[in-house]
């Protein structure tokens, strides 16, 4: 079969190896499609995280092609999404019990796509060694494209769940790449009553309206007037709920001075640098700090539900399809060289 190795960075070779043999446990899925995520570019560029060998991809969808002897709940045929930590998690300590296996205290390994020992879906074939917990049948009027989209989503819905969030708030959200775009969506379908966006990019301006978006402000615009301009949509309190979405240390720190007095920042994104911030500022305003990681079951679950009863407007964020071959110089490149492009699938 044809796979995408990473062999250092900002290199991937297209290679041919053996397709997987399964146990009788496990189940052989033929990828349909499989995203490139916004964490598979950072670590693209970087030369972190990934090892050299590493087949990518963990956003992805497809279809059953074997099942091994001792699996009944699938069978060759059945249309499916993936969840990519699900096979390295123990499923007894706390935390999975509790439906959190993004903190599993017993790892064996890490999620498919970020080590050679668990091969991720840039490849036609792909190998699922916990089927009963990683994937999810789906109904055939629900295509393999949007079905790719589950995980972004489910990181979303994780966050907006997390959230102290109620109908009628007025939100914000910085960044308006495909987790913005899914949390605007899903604040949207929530019945949040102003949703604001800042955003630099004048075509994930226009996305960030199509999903949902009440006002899109660039920040390169507005200045030193932004936060006057929010407040003055909120009330003249300011957002209720912040999401930042966008992953650096300014927009960080943007967020925590745009939260109303009280109110709440969700820091969905990874900022791994330092980021010079006063705590002061939040002891006085009372403002409530939390991180969202990943998801739980329940939420891959409900996005997956969602998408199937045609409640999110996921298809919008695709912004192309190309074949595994081009995943460097249409995926990966295209995607640091045209920060406008919000996602792009390989379809192996």
């Amino acid at each position: 079969m044809k796979a995408a190795v990473y062999t250092g960075a900002e290199q991937i070779k297209i290679i041919y190896k053996p397709k997987p043999e399964i146990n009788s446990d496990q189940v052989l899925v033929k990828v349909g499609f499989c995203g490139i995520c916004g964490s598979d570019v950072h670590a693209y560029t970087s030369g972190m995280i990934y090892e050299a060998g590493t087949v990518m991809g963990h956003e992805c969808s497809g279809t059953i092609s074997d099942v091994g002897a001792d699996v009944s709940e699938f069978q060759v045929g059945d249309r499916v999404v993936v969840k990519p930590f699900g096979g390295t998690i123990c499923g007894k300590c706390h935390f999975c019990r509790k439906g959190q296996p993004n903190f599993c205290l017993n790892r064996t390994g890490t999620s498919m796509g970020l080590t050679p020992q668990l091969d991720g879906a840039f490849a036609e074939f792909l190998k699922v060694t916990n089927p009963a917990i990683q994937l999810i049948k789906i109904p055939h009027h629900l295509s393999l494209e949007e079905a790719a989209l589950s995980e972004p989503l489910a990181v979303a819905m994780h966050a907006v769940q997390l959230s102290q969030f109620r109908i009628g708030d007025r939100t914000l959200v910085i960044g308006a790449g495909p987790i913005g775009l899914a949390t605007i969506d899903i604040l949207h379908l929530g019945g949040a009553g102003r949703i604001t966006v800042v955003e630099k990019s004048a075509l994930r301006a226009a996305k960030a309206l199509e999903f949902g978006a009440d006002d899109v402000l660039d920040p390169d615009v507005e200045g030193l007037g932004l936060r006057e301009k929010i407040f003055s949509l909120c009330d003249g309190i300011g957002p209720r709920i912040v999401f930042e979405c966008a992953g650096s240390p300014a927009t960080f720190v943007l967020a925590t001075g745009l939260v109303q007095n009280g109110g709440q920042v969700i820091e969905v994104s990874i900022v791994e640098t330092e980021v010079p911030f006063t705590p002061l500022g939040i002891t006085i305003t009372e403002v409530d700090i939390k991180g969202s990681f990943g998801y739980r079951t329940e939420d891959f679950q409900l996005a997956v539900e969602f998408l199937c009863k045609n409640r999110l407007k996921a298809s919008l964020m695709i912004s192309d399809i190309i074949p595994l071959e081009d995943i460097n110089e249409k995926g990966f490149k295209q995607l640091l060289s045209t920060p406008e492009q919000v996602k792009i699938l390989v379809k192996p």
